[in-house]
């Protein structure tokens, strides 16, 4: 049997539901989170929950569990649901009200629900796996508030079905400034240079973007953040793309520019290996 969590009760997965009356449902009216599991073990729960915590603030919507609560909600079901390695989603909403307007009422009590499924482990820890990811840039028709993770993803599912389907991500930019893509972060290796497009309010503040920066410092590298131009990719000898269920991945093409490896000197592949590491701390 396969767990969810919803309003306070452990709900086995065929049995959960949610009202259509949710404003969740009604107008994504919502924040979510992803957390990676290894060994049993959420990995960066405590920066994950902080996050969700801190936009749940932003969108003015009640936190009615609180940290600790979500932290044991969250062992439970991966004790429950029993995989070695999980992706535990957490979504909370406005919560459910009869009557559809856009004020939302003062009095409405959130809707917290949480499930996991198995993770699958990042292919790219064995360097011999393939020769990366192939990308496809896309104008980014996201709203103007991307550092807040709702779950209004109308614009995210646009790009990649308005899409080549050979492609196995899509890159945004913002008349050809390079945000992020779909579902990640992208970094640039240009030169000796690490770089990262600027954090701002188009961009999410990543959880692994930001474990990484830290790893680069560990490891005597610093990240660039600065903004990122799509016609820089020519001069790219590695992209990397980063998310908290990929990890770290290379990127081989983008709208078929060939990123041209130096493979004497993968610099991706010590970093990834370095983040291994970090979840085995």
């Amino acid at each position: 049997m396969i767990w969810t969590y919803l309003n306070n009760k452990f709900v086995p997965r065929d049995q959960v539901s949610i009202s259509p009356f949710d404003r969740g449902f009604l107008f994504g009216d919502s924040i979510y989170e992803v957390i990676p599991v290894y060994d049993k073990k959420p990995f960066l729960v405590n920066e994950h929950l902080d996050r969700l915590l801190d936009n749940l603030d932003k969108v003015f919507i009640q936190d009615s569990i609180g940290k600790n609560k979500f932290i044991e909600v969250i062992n439970e079901l991966i004790n429950r649901n029993g995989w070695n390695n999980q992706v535990v989603y957490i979504q909370v909403s406005r919560g459910s009200e009869y009557t559809r307007r856009h004020r939302p009422s003062i009095n409405t009590a959130p809707t917290n629900f949480i499930y996991s499924s198995e993770l699958s482990l990042n292919p790219y820890r064995d360097k011999s796996y393939g020769e990366g990811l192939n990308l496809i840039s896309h104008q980014d028709l996201r709203w103007a508030r991307c550092d807040i993770k709702t779950t209004s993803l109308m614009p995210n599912i646009f790009s990649i079905l308005n899409s080549n389907s050979n492609y196995d991500e899509v890159l945004l930019h913002n008349n050809k400034r390079i945000t992020e893509s779909a579902a990640g972060s992208v970094f640039l290796v240009i030169g000796q240079s690490i770089i990262a497009p600027n954090l701002d309010n188009k961009i999410l503040n990543s959880i692994t973007r930001n474990h990484i920066k830290n790893l680069l410092k560990v490891m005597g590298l610093e990240l660039e953040e600065r903004d990122v131009f799509l016609d820089e990719i020519s001069q790219a000898h590695e992209v990397w793309y980063i998310s908290s269920t990929k990890e770290l991945q290379p990127v081989a093409t983008i709208d078929d520019i060939e990123i041209k490896y130096d493979k004497k000197n993968l610099i991706w592949h010590s970093v990834l290996t370095e983040y291994v590491q970090s979840i085995n701390l």
